[in-house]
């Protein structure tokens, strides 16, 4: 009985210690908290009658539907390119006032990343991502597949 009691106390004093100190750092100063943030991503016109969940589908979905209507898929065959799927990758970001950037392009040949930028340069003004209700620089990957045949 006593040493249940014994280590029920133990038990109790180290609870009581590691409850205490899950504020303070090792110098004894309180840790502040991080402010949880509040991200809305860029809106794509026309996006802006769906629910702030839905943004981004709306989003991806419009680029893929600009991309589809203005890279010139007949291009890839024109090119020398082995034969079967390639994976083209496009990062950029909309910008504090919802312009487009190309960050990167990573594709099998110069003549398509010249293609992916006019096309991107063809994208409308968006209006910019938040961050806690200030605009801010908002980051995309867009991976594009294509087909070369014969």
């Amino acid at each position: 009985m006593y040493k249940s009691i014994k280590l029920l106390i133990i038990i109790l004093f180290f609870i009581s210690c590691s409850n205490t100190n899950t504020n303070l750092n090792k110098t004894n100063k309180k840790i502040e908290k991080p402010t949880p943030q509040i991200v809305r991503s860029a809106i794509y016109p026309g996006c802006e009658k769906y629910d702030t969940k839905d943004y981004r589908k709306c989003f991806d979905k419009k680029i893929y539907e600009h991309i589809a209507k203005y890279f010139n898929a007949e291009l890839v065959n024109t090119l020398d390119l082995p034969l079967g799927k390639k994976k083209i990758n496009v990062f950029f970001e909309v910008d504090k006032k919802g312009k487009v950037n190309i960050l990167s392009i990573k594709a099998p040949h110069k003549e398509i990343e010249k293609e992916i930028i006019y096309v991107f340069k063809k994208l409308p003004l968006m209006k910019a991502g938040t961050i806690n209700n200030k605009a801010s620089n908002m980051k995309f990957n867009v991976p594009i597949i294509i087909y070369v045949k014969e």
